[in-house]
């Protein structure tokens, strides 16, 4: 398991187990050094933190799909200590069953038995989800795998020493527009919480959304975590990725977790225009493969399934004569496009999901409208 222990013990912080992601240098965090070449602009300083020492940094939730046979390999063989707790309470949304296993630094939660088929797997998949220290392990075991996975929901969190009365609101003070970081199609800004200001967590975006920002403060939401020191007061700056981010940033992290928190900066950069964090590039977003042509070959075998299934019967090499049809000549410049450009969709999505996939997706779908005829 990649792991790296962050230590401030210099500065009055105790040392503290970082899962996942390299360890931040101990001292105060530099002066902003102003915007990327990509922005204009001066760079707003965050209000109170900008003597604060890093006291963690790391994934803090993780939701994840993965293929079946990766998921019970990964049980059989765990990279670190597992305990099987028992079956989850309730029905899962979009899964049968599910299971609740202990992990390092909490558990995590296995949906298994898909009821509707996906894209890339079929009903072959599960999802996996866990928050806090075991959203950080599960990711860590799934680095290895990063491109057998698809990971739909990231959570990354710096926490901050700070005053003991600093409030996630006084933050950003400093910042006069707040309507400006509204998304475009209906990002929010507000406080949410009860009681003191401390209490209150102050957000930028909504939850569900490709990213999104809470701001609260870490030792009173969870006194267990640094309630050993009363001298120690934590702003958490957390950002929460969603599709398509979530998955760009945790390959980002898999490959190489100095760049992905740079990555994080440049995201919290563009949101707020502070630099809390040294910004470098965001992560490509991958597309996922154009799936109309398993549409189109749905279709196909829909229409003509029972004319190819009795020639086939018949001993007639369906195949061979399928070739000869393609090699005939296109009658002009835009057919030749065309068909070349649905060669080049149907080469992305083999590599995308694999021609065992395909297949069993063609396969779930024509049951699927059996299962429906026959009622």
């Amino acid at each position: 398991m990649r792991s790296d222990y962050q230590t401030n013990t210099d500065q009055g912080v105790p040392s503290e187990r970082t899962r996942g992601v390299a360890a931040a240098a101990a001292g105060p965090l530099r002066p902003a050094a102003g915007p990327p070449a990509a922005n204009r602009g001066g760079v707003t300083p965050f209000e109170g933190l900008d003597a604060a020492y890093e006291a963690w940094r790391g994934v803090d939730y993780c939701t994840v799909t993965l293929p079946v046979h990766l998921a019970e390999s990964i049980v059989a063989a765990p990279p670190g200590p597992l305990r099987h707790v028992g079956a989850g309470s309730g029905k899962p949304e979009g899964f049968r069953s599910s299971e609740v296993y202990q992990v390092l630094g909490g558990t995590f939660y296995r949906r298994r038995d898909a009821v509707s088929a996906s894209k890339r797997w079929g009903r072959s998949y599960e999802s996996w989800d866990a928050s806090g220290h075991a959203g950080g392990t599960l990711a860590d075991w799934l680095a290895p795998h990063a491109s057998e996975v698809r990971v739909t929901r990231l959570d990354m969190a710096v926490d901050l020493s700070c005053s003991a009365d600093l409030t996630p609101r006084d933050v950003f003070a400093g910042f006069a527009d707040l309507d400006a970081w509204k998304a475009p199609g209906g990002g929010d800004v507000g406080v949410r919480g009860n009681g003191h200001p401390k209490k209150h967590t102050y957000y930028i975006g909504q939850h569900g959304a490709p990213r999104s920002l809470r701001t609260y403060r870490k030792d009173i939401q969870s006194p267990m975590l640094y309630g050993f020191d009363d001298d120690l007061h934590v702003m958490r700056m957390e950002l929460e990725f969603g599709k398509p981010n979530a998955h760009a940033m945790f390959a980002a992290w898999a490959r190489d977790s100095t760049s992905s928190w740079a990555a994080w900066g440049r995201h919290l950069y563009d949101m707020t225009g502070c630099e809390l964090l040294p910004i470098g590039d965001l992560p490509p977003v991958e597309r996922a493969a154009n799936v109309e042509v398993l549409q189109t070959m749905l279709e196909m075998i829909e229409q003509y399934g029972p004319y190819m299934d009795m020639a086939m019967q018949a001993g007639i090499d369906l195949s061979t004569l399928a070739g000869i049809r393609s090699d005939r000549k296109a009658p002009n410049r835009m057919t030749k496009a065309r068909r070349r450009s649905r060669r080049a969709a149907f080469d992305v999505l083999l590599e995308y999901m694999g021609a065992e996939a395909v297949q069993q997706y063609l396969a779930d779908r024509l049951l699927q409208r059996n299962a429906v005829a026959a009622r």
